[in-house]
């Protein structure tokens, strides 16, 4: 994933720069993130994030443990507070989003497709994939017929 990350990073970029407004004057006065002291120790955050995913959405999943899953990335959300002016506390936010919305949507697949293997999987005859959208108060999912 880190190289297809690179690559196609890479392409968005040149791709966002070739589509923007060149006589766009950009604000001076934006301040830079700092990182300023979290307030919270990340380190375990981050451990137990790696064993949250480690455990639930393992090569091979199942309802059980994807909801443990959904529920602790929830949490550790609802823990980590306010994070505008810390990198790092932003960074753990956007890893956790990442993983909460991956978990959900793997919930949802409750057939098994490409790389996606569920224990407790269940054959399903429509073909779909699965959208998240975010809303004012949280996300909402949807089968999307294909």
């Amino acid at each position: 994933a880190g190289l297809e990350t690179m690559v196609f990073g890479r392409i968005a970029g040149k791709t966002a720069l070739e589509k923007t407004d060149k006589n766009r004057v950009l604000p001076q006065n934006i301040p830079a993130i700092s990182n300023v002291e979290s307030g919270i120790d990340l380190a375990p955050m981050r451990e137990r994030l790696s064993s949250i995913m480690r455990d639930s959405l393992n090569v091979v999943r199942d309802k059980d443990g994807l909801e443990r899953g959904i529920d602790s990335v929830r949490e550790m959300l609802s823990a980590i507070g306010d994070f505008e002016w810390c990198f790092e506390k932003h960074r753990l936010y956007n890893d956790l989003l990442t993983a909460y919305v991956t978990l959900v949507s793997a919930l949802e697949r409750t057939s098994n497709v490409g790389c996606h293997c569920r224990a407790d999987s269940v054959e399903e005859a429509d073909k779909y994939r699965i959208e998240i959208k975010k809303n004012g108060e949280g996300m909402d999912v949807h089968r999307k017929s294909i």
